[in-house]
């Protein structure tokens, strides 16, 4: 543990430097090389100063136990991801744990960086299964935290219109959560039909998770779909639980309305009691 001592204190030694180099740097082309590179290389010590006694753990032949509440897992992923955030300079993710199933939600800049994290997760002790909704924002600029604003699509409004109005408090949050709750149960190609007839900022909401390991099974009843929400949503709730299910079959509705072309796929596709949810939300729109 001295060795361990010494190395992050000479990590954070070293970062210190540089952050010194990078406000003393000149404001000419080289001043601003040098503050670049000195803030890539700050980065790395900054991983390195934190990794160090995760490595030296390992080393030791020691081992966390697996055998903990979802609650200590999840805390474990979200220190594990906090490192490599930190160190690609991307937002950071948000982490639920669900039966020991990690849910991953947030913007990266690359696949790679998508990639990366999520085996990272997977990696992290007591963790079964990983489901993935990470998506790619070329908006995002590395080291900045917040993508730039978009104006929403018609569809999309109304889709959060409809959400609100049923009382979910992050309108977006809930579409979303909604959306892939609901779209997870459909096959690839009655998927594919669906996002045909939507905007891109809609299609982005309905991906299918990337999955490793163990991973919840898909809604095959209302109830199911309602748990499902409520589990994509959990991250940062913006759907109270008593609203669930009112705020699914406001959503549900609306994009029926939205998609009339799909609803042949979706009614062929979908378990009996969704197909009927369908059907019978359209109808009371109508």
């Amino acid at each position: 543990m001295r060795l361990t001592r010494r190395m992050v204190q000479g990590a954070m030694l070293g970062a210190g430097v540089i952050g010194t180099v990078v406000a003393a740097g000149p404001e000419r082309c080289v001043g601003r090389w040098m503050r670049r590179a000195a803030r890539r290389i700050g980065g790395d010590a900054r991983y390195v100063a934190a990794a160090v006694p995760g490595f030296t753990y390992r080393i030791t032949g020691e081992h966390p136990d697996p055998d903990v509440s979802d609650q200590v897992v999840a805390e474990r992923v979200r220190a594990r991801l906090g490192l490599i955030t930190t160190h690609l300079g991307v937002p950071s993710v948000r982490v639920h744990m669900l039966e020991r199933v990690a849910l991953l939600e947030g913007a990266v800049p690359c696949e790679r960086d998508a990639r990366r994290i999520e085996r990272a997760a997977f990696a992290v002790p007591g963790v079964r299964g990983i489901e993935s909704h990470l998506h790619t924002d070329r908006t995002i600029l590395r080291s900045e935290a917040a993508a730039s604003v978009e104006i929403p699509s018609l569809a999309l409004s109304e889709l959060c219109e409809a959400a609100g109005n049923a009382g979910a408090r992050d309108e977006r949050a809930a579409v979303h959560a909604v959306l892939c709750a609901f779209t997870d149960r459909l096959p690839e190609a009655a998927r594919g039909e669906l996002a045909l007839h939507l905007p891109a900022d809609v299609r982005a909401l309905i991906a299918t998770p990337r999955r490793r390991g163990a991973h919840l099974e898909p809604p095959q009843t209302v109830a199911d779909l309602v748990l499902a929400v409520l589990a994509a949503d959990s991250v940062r709730p913006s759907i109270a639980v008593e609203d669930a299910e009112a705020v699914s079959a406001a959503v549900i509705a609306t994009l029926r309305r939205l998609v009339p072309e799909a609803t042949v796929a979706m009614l062929d596709a979908l378990p009996a009691e969704l197909a009927g949810l369908w059907s019978t939300r359209a109808d009371a729109t109508s």
